[in-house]
């Protein structure tokens, strides 16, 4: 059974804020795609991701750069083709979602969201 340590995603001695933009596609007139992000303000802890975890990554994935964010609230990956995933900025850096997965029950849960970061 895992320890509920839900709490402590909006603690300040150990979470920090940083901003999601959630893709979203609109389509406009004649069919025509577009792309416009919404921007989600979260809290929630963020942390380097282990050399163990990176070498887990598919090997398209792998980079130095990868953080891991843990938060109340689920960041979407995208599909690396069509589907954008989330992109979450902190310290200035933006870090495409490439993973997500739920800890603890569901309502009373958080998220692991790993991302790596771009430049866009």
């Amino acid at each position: 059974m895992l320890v509920d340590v839900s709490e402590l995603m909006n603690d300040d001695d150990f979470a920090q804020p940083f901003v999601v933009k959630r893709p979203t596609t609109t389509l406009a007139n004649h069919g025509v795609a577009s792309t416009a992000y919404r921007e989600i303000n979260l809290i929630g802890i963020v942390q380097p991701a282990t050399a163990q975890e990176i070498a887990m990554l598919p090997e398209g994935e792998r980079s130095s750069e990868i953080m891991n964010f843990w938060c109340t609230q689920e960041l979407f990956p995208g599909d690396g083709k069509e589907i954008t995933g989330d992109i979450a900025i902190f310290g200035g850096t933006k870090y495409v979602v490439i993973k997500s997965t739920r800890w603890g029950d569901v309502g009373s849960g958080y998220f692991k969201s790993t991302a790596k970061a771009v430049t866009l």
